[in-house]
């Protein structure tokens, strides 16, 4: 595990979210159908990830605790995507939505229940391609340009083998205010 040091003051409240982390060869896949996107939609740039838990509000300390604990004994575990889909916020303006397989929905809820999170909403497993503010026939065309650059994103088998605890503030539409906190390393399949 590697920690990345942010300033912060001992207590303080932060929002803090873990992703999991695509394995390298779909990262790379991922990341130059981003770049794509950005080039003809705009938006910040940002890694390929699968927001488990988050943003909670926590401080530093607790939020490290509680990803520690979460990771003890997590191994890698397989992704497959489902449909290119586009959504209502600047969050999910365009992602490949994933099966909800037992694997993706219980590493959601071993997270859930380790940082205290009561999820109000069923866990949507998907993996942002575009954050935008973009119109409804705007996002359209995203999707259609997805299709053109990577006929296949939608059917994508991969493997998960990283996890992620970040810091963020909720509101920056730059991305510029999130910060890597720690990483971790899943091991061999399970």
């Amino acid at each position: 595990m590697s920690y990345e040091m942010e300033k912060c003051t001992e207590g303080e409240i932060g929002s803090y979210a873990v992703s999991a982390i695509p394995s390298k060869d779909a990262n790379m896949r991922l990341k130059k159908l981003m770049k794509g996107l950005r080039s003809k939609f705009g938006g910040p740039k940002f890694d390929p990830h699968l927001t488990i838990v988050g943003p909670l509000s926590l401080t530093r300390e607790d939020a490290l605790l509680k990803f520690k604990e979460a990771c003890q004994g997590l191994k890698a575990y397989p992704a497959q995507a489902k449909a290119v889909s586009a959504g209502n916020s600047f969050w999910q303006t365009v992602y490949v939505l994933l099966e909800p397989t037992p694997q993706v929905v219980q590493i959601s809820d071993h997270f859930d229940a380790h940082f205290g999170n009561d999820r109000s909403t069923p866990y949507m497993p998907h993996i942002s391609l575009l954050y935008a503010h973009l119109t409804e026939e705007e996002k359209q065309e995203a999707v259609e340009e997805v299709k053109e650059l990577d006929d296949t994103i939608n059917t994508m088998s991969f493997t998960i083998d990283g996890l992620e605890l970040d810091k963020l503030t909720l509101g920056d539409e730059t991305l510029k205010s999130w910060v890597k906190v720690a990483e971790y390393k899943l091991d061999t399949l399970y």
